[in-house]
């Protein structure tokens, strides 16, 4: 099943159960900011444990994913599973778990840029107790809404020259995006001034 950014929440809250999800694109960036969420937002009020596996680690143990995915610690009541680099031979695995739908286990596939006809990507958007999500680079839209979010967060005043200058400066990689706007949630933290323009363009570095 496809879906969208603002859709995660909704699938995930109150739902502890098996949950699959493909994030792919070239906005790598944006993937890792999707599952930071999920572990501090989502996930914060359950134990769970972090697995991170590669299609290299299936190549070594093929059983290594079934196995993680069925069980649960002792100190632990969830089970997330982080899979990065898979490859089209180490689909069989991947579909095996996803049939078997273990329960108390997120699984997140991590991927570049697919085509339609990838088989991962069919796998997920034709399934519909899978969920695919794509993560393409930043537009205008999704910018902004990244800016307003931040002076929310941060409490801060952004006039309208310093959000143009934000728009226009800012990455269309979300994780780089957000490492520069942590470089001026640094510097105004203790500050008893409000954000000025031209402090902002020397902090990023413009010329």
């Amino acid at each position: 099943m496809i879906i969208k950014d603002f859709q995660i929440k909704k699938l995930i809250n109150g739902n502890k159960g098996f949950l699959p999800f493909l994030m792919y694109g070239p906005n790598e960036g944006l993937i890792r900011d999707h599952i930071k969420k999920i572990k501090s937002d989502y996930l914060n009020d359950v134990d769970f444990e972090e697995v991170s596996l590669t299609g290299k680690s299936l190549d070594l143990e093929p059983d290594i994913l079934e196995t993680s995915a069925n069980s649960i610690s002792m100190f632990n009541s969830y089970k997330l599973i982080i899979l990065d680099s898979l490859k089209d031979k180490n689909m069989p695995e991947l579909e095996s778990v996803i049939s078997l739908a273990p329960a108390q286990t997120m699984l997140i596939v991590k991927a570049d840029n697919l085509k339609k006809t990838s088989k991962l990507r069919k796998l997920f958007e034709s399934n519909a107790q899978c969920y695919a999500l794509a993560c393409y680079e930043d537009d205008a839209k999704s910018m902004m809404k990244l800016i307003d979010n931040f002076v929310k967060e941060n409490n801060f005043a952004f006039d309208r020259d310093i959000k143009n200058y934000l728009m226009q400066t800012l990455s269309t990689d979300r994780m780089i995006s957000f490492n520069e706007l942590q470089k001026i949630s640094l510097f105004y933290a203790n500050a008893d001034t409000i954000p000025d323009l031209e402090e902002i363009k020397n902090l990023l570095n413009d010329t």
